[in-house]
């Protein structure tokens, strides 16, 4: 019988101590953490369908420039370089 009241009055004086724990640091040490973890629901993942690839018709470029002055009557100019650009270097074309 003793022995109860005495773990009631411990009871008792925990919570006291927490409450002006609380008053004095501002916090609330009377709610108690619980160690269950967060079941939080997220979002699906969602993946796309693979594009469709399909292989490129290689072509022959002589034979490009060749339809090309057949169709206009002249021959295609290269592009011009810009003058503020630096060149390519002769080893590399």
């Amino acid at each position: 019988m003793i022995n109860l009241i005495l773990v009631e009055y411990l009871i008792f004086l925990t919570d006291v101590i927490k409450y002006l724990l609380t008053l004095l640091l501002g916090k609330n040490l009377l709610k108690n953490l619980s160690d269950e973890p967060v079941k939080k629901e997220y979002q699906k993942l969602q993946v796309d369908e693979l594009p469709i690839f399909e292989v490129p018709e290689k072509l022959d470029y002589k034979l490009l420039l060749n339809e090309y002055k057949n169709k206009h009557g002249k021959e295609l100019e290269p592009v011009k370089a810009r003058k503020d650009k630096p060149t390519i270097p002769k080893d590399v074309i």
